[in-house]
């Protein structure tokens, strides 16, 4: 029995170094992360406050309005391979260093992209709206259609979700746990941990998707920076308004997996049938990152739509 209780105290000294040990490399590499991120974006104070941003590339300009777990770098990703095009990616509120004080609904956040675009002397510009960056990318092409001469509306929310079944305070203890977790998905190959899964399908040997999907992941090592833009864009989904989709006549394309299980593909159809002369790429079997697991779909048909409508 001696023999037992030692192996037992012996494994968990050893197991409790194992955890310490892991927490003190993962938060030097988060905190290596956050060093690089803050590094390479920018701060335009705007007349509704601070915004943070970067812009990729040259051309005629792409405003990018990220999802949830996002921030000016989700943008990085979505701006690979798109060419003569310069994507402007701001942090919403809430997000990395834009405070969420500036604008909470996604009226108020399209109005502060707006006056973003005015620090930066762009009249003009195609806008993405990504996930649950969809309604405020809706909302900027019904409050300033004159600023908005083509909208892509990437798996992205236009009807309110049902609230989560559980307080706010334990979703924001829940999403700040998601750090270690996504760490240690970064360091095993994707493949062998996500093989499985049917989004991820068409990601097997494609060097390019999977990069991709990792710097998508990498938002995660910093959750508590976003936790305040995450927390009320979850307030918000059971809040949203009716939009009058009908009223939009920007030139519009929708690219929705049928799959899809965070935002349903009906939203995208939704969006098709509502808003008029809207065109669509239904992407079947492809889920919530089907842009990226479908990039031979999605890339070609909207570099074309842009080159149609950017100015």
């Amino acid at each position: 029995m001696n023999y037992l209780s030692l192996a037992i105290s012996n494994s968990l000294t050893l197991g409790t170094w194992c955890l310490v040990c892991i927490n003190v490399y993962f938060s030097q590499k988060k905190q290596d992360l956050e060093v690089d991120t803050a590094k390479s974006s920018l701060i335009a104070e705007t007349k509704r406050g601070p915004i943070e941003y970067i812009t990729i590339g040259e051309g005629p300009p792409v405003l990018f309005v990220h999802g949830g777990l996002g921030g000016f770098d989700q943008g990085l990703v979505y701006s690979q391979g798109m060419g003569d095009y310069k994507f402007i990616v701001p942090s919403r509120p809430g997000f990395l260093r834009t405070p969420l004080t500036i604008g909470c609904s996604p009226k108020e956040q399209a109005d502060v992209l707006a006056a973003f675009l005015d620090t930066l002397n762009v009249s003009k510009a195609a806008v993405f709206g990504m996930s649950a960056g969809g309604p405020i990318a809706l909302q900027f092409a019904i409050r300033h259609p004159e600023r908005c001469c083509a909208l892509v509306l990437l798996s992205a929310l236009n009807q309110p979700r049902s609230s989560i079944p559980i307080p706010i305070f334990l979703v924001k203890k829940l999403l700040l746990l998601a750090d270690p977790s996504i760490w240690v998905m970064n360091r095993i190959p994707l493949l062998k941990l996500f093989g499985w899964l049917r989004l991820l399908r068409n990601i097997s040997g494609d060097q390019e998707k999977e990069a991709m999907l990792t710097r998508i992941l990498q938002p995660a090592f910093s959750v508590k920076r976003r936790i305040n833009g995450m927390v009320n864009d979850l307030t918000w989904l059971n809040k949203m308004e009716s939009l009058p989709l009908e009223s939009i006549y920007t030139p519009t394309l929708v690219i929705h997996g049928h799959a899809d299980t965070l935002v349903p593909f009906s939203q995208g159809r939704i969006s098709e049938q509502s808003i008029p002369g809207a065109e669509m790429l239904s992407i079947a079997g492809g889920d919530h990152i089907c842009y990226i697991t479908h990039l031979e779909e999605t890339r070609p048909t909207l570099r074309k739509f842009l080159a149609s409508h950017a100015p």
